[in-house]
């Protein structure tokens, strides 16, 4: 069973020889099924591992504004044009590099949601501008071969919002959010990716 063949299969329900490995690295050792690389690396990588899954991390539109220090919600509410403008921004520049990495020949898409919790959003704020954009941008890249829906965040996460949103596979911040894997799986359905042999998908940051 090669590496692709192993994550196609547990996305869909099918049974693998081994619990397949996700390591976010360029450069992973032999054992690993994928590696999530930066959208602008999957050239490389592709080239650089033929025999394993590559995948474009990818940040979320609100996930764009918060690393940029832009104010996105202030703008939305005192400004809705302009927040609507920069928010068509972010979610233009979300799908062009998601295009761009798919037609590079990624595998699929690790998306970083980023902001679904009280110190980013208000649960009105995330439900009622990002939320949507997010099931969006992933239902857009669902015919990929294996994308990975990471939600970060590590207090009062608003996993009841996300639990449902397009994914092959589902991460979380399991060691800083208190949420198990048991937790989870009651919380979403489908292959679960985590550090921890209890996950379907063991995702590392280095192997």
């Amino acid at each position: 069973m090669t590496s692709r063949d192993r994550l196609v299969a547990i996305a869909r329900g099918g049974d693998v020889d081994r619990r397949p490995t996700l390591v976010w690295s360029v450069s992973p050792g032999h054992e690993a099924d994928g590696i999530i690389v930066g959208a602008r690396q999957v050239p490389e990588a592709i080239a650089t591992h033929p025999d394993q899954a590559v995948l474009a991390e990818l940040m979320s539109p609100f996930g764009r504004a918060l690393r940029r220090g832009l104010d996105l919600n202030g703008h939305l509410r005192d400004d809705p044009d302009e927040g609507e403008r920069l928010l068509q921004e972010l979610i233009a520049e979300t799908r062009e590099e998601a295009e761009l990495a798919l037609e590079a020949g990624a595998d699929g898409l690790f998306y970083r949601l980023d902001g679904a919790y009280p110190a980013a959003t208000t649960p009105m704020e995330y439900g009622g501008h990002y939320l949507e954009v997010d099931r969006a941008l992933l239902a857009a890249f669902g015919e990929a071969r294996f994308n990975v829906l990471l939600v970060e965040g590590r207090d009062e996460v608003y996993y009841d919002f996300v639990s449902d949103l397009p994914a092959h596979a589902f991460a979380w911040d399991r060691a800083h959010s208190g949420v198990d894997v048991a937790a989870m799986r009651g919380i979403r359905s489908g292959p679960l990716a985590a550090d921890t042999p209890d996950a379907d998908i063991f995702l590392s940051s280095a192997l």
